[in-house]
């Protein structure tokens, strides 16, 4: 039996030290050197039809965890993960 590619795609969102650490083979890597251009980029990279899961270095979830939960409410999908940063 023949798996099936989804196409589906995970996201490392961070600085760039932790997306090199987590930004393994395969996985988009989206660096973000200023903290006002995150929750740009997170509204941006969940409206994308084929991504599953986004990894986010924790220090970005924690300053905008208010608007990180409405976004969530709104987008079930893709996962939104906390990951510990460098």
């Amino acid at each position: 039996m023949k798996s099936m590619n989804t196409g589906l795609r995970v996201i490392v969102v961070g600085s760039r030290e932790f997306v090199e650490v987590y930004g393994i083979q395969g996985v988009k890597r989206v660096v973000i050197t200023d903290p006002l251009e995150f929750m740009m980029k997170l509204r941006e990279i969940v409206n994308e039809r084929y991504v599953s899961m986004i990894l986010v270095e924790e220090k970005f979830l924690d300053e905008f965890r208010d608007e990180i939960k409405r976004l969530k409410l709104d987008h079930p999908l893709p996962l939104i993960v906390g990951m510990p940063g460098p």
